[in-house]
């Protein structure tokens, strides 16, 4: 059958976040050809996305993604399955890549589907409600469930002890009384897709496109304590950044190149406010920067590291903070709080 590369890539990249980030497990690097979808899967994430094959098998993803990437004078390549070989040649190829039969991922992978509830539509700002509460979870994993976000009819909610964040979406998950809880860090893949409808199963959330890809992670257990430093709400000196917030947006934008983290969400924006300055600072690798911005500020001087990701979303609607030992801003339905005297994570 002949497959267009670009098709082709446009799947391996959009179930890429299933394939396990480093080769530990080797049945996890792997892509499942089902005849009618293109399938990962690697322990807590599934993904299903809709490719139309006449074969059945699993290869390695790295093998097959540097089979039809390396040659760009063809434009499309044809793939056949003889016995447990994958033949992939055009005029330009001709290349054999081995295949692996699959029994254990595919008995897990028709275990979750088979549990899979009825499906709803998801509120329209769901993901974005996950994306901006994901910041106040903590990176370290021996923390357990404060890497995870909490959501209860229509809440999500997420806390390390030193940050808090809240949002309220247009549209219910839950029944009130009922919560589940969300790993932090899938929701940065998860962010990738648009999603239209959701469904729950026996440990597991699902998200459907309106083109009917499925993108599954498992839950986890427990529940996590409500903070009640989320409630200090509009106290102490009040900074307004009104017309001023399009300059620290740029400066922002610009910030994230220099700032230290790996990924884009894991990058830190030093910020001090001092008497009538807003000062940003970012540094990476030798290399450093310092973006000043004038305000009308007459309190304490205050520091705090922030990811500039998440202060550029959130200066789209909010231009006012107040500062007591915390530091409260609220962006229409989202609250976020971040607290003064502890040490920035």
């Amino acid at each position: 059958m002949k497959y267009m590369k670009k098709d082709l890539l446009k799947a391996f990249e959009a179930v890429r976040p299933g394939l396990a980030p480093k080769e530990i497990e080797e049945q996890f690097q792997h892509f499942l050809f089902t005849g009618t979808d293109l399938i990962t899967y690697r322990g807590n994430i599934c993904i299903h996305y809709p490719f139309e094959t006449d074969f059945f098998c699993s290869v390695k993803a790295k093998e097959i993604i540097k089979q039809i990437s390396k040659d760009s004078t063809q434009d499309y390549v044809e793939i056949v399955l003889e016995g447990d070989i994958l033949r992939i040649f055009n005029k330009k190829q001709k290349t054999n890549v081995a295949t692996h039969q699959g029994e254990a991922i595919i008995k897990s992978i028709e275990e979750i589907q088979s549990q899979m509830g009825d499906w709803q539509t998801a509120p329209e700002d769901f993901l974005n409600g996950l994306f901006l509460c994901m910041f106040s979870t903590t990176k370290d994993e021996t923390l357990g469930r404060l890497t995870c976000l909490r959501c209860e009819g229509n809440e999500v909610y997420s806390s390390d002890s030193v940050r808090g964040s809240k949002y309220r979406m247009k549209g219910n998950v839950t029944e009130k009384g009922d919560h589940f809880l969300i790993k932090a860090s899938v929701v940065r893949y998860l962010n990738l897709f648009k999603v239209s409808e959701f469904c729950r199963s026996k440990g597991w959330i699902h998200f459907k496109t309106p083109q009917n890809a499925v993108f599954s992670t498992s839950l986890i257990e427990g529940d996590i304590p409500q903070s009640s430093f989320l409630n200090a709400g509009t106290v102490g000196t009040c900074i307004k950044l009104a017309g001023r917030e399009g300059e620290i947006m740029e400066d922002l934008d610009a910030l994230t190149e220099v700032s230290a983290g790996e990924m884009e969400y894991d990058k830190t924006t030093i910020v001090t406010i001092t008497k009538n300055l807003w000062s940003m600072y970012g540094i990476k690798e030798g290399i450093n920067s310092t973006r000043d911005t004038e305000i009308e500020y007459d309190g304490k001087d205050i520091t705090f590291g922030i990811n500039p990701s998440f202060l550029l979303q959130v200066l789209k609607t909010a231009t006012t903070l107040y500062v007591s030992d915390y530091i409260f801003l609220q962006s229409g339905p989202f609250d976020h709080i971040l607290a003064l005297k502890d040490t920035y994570v």
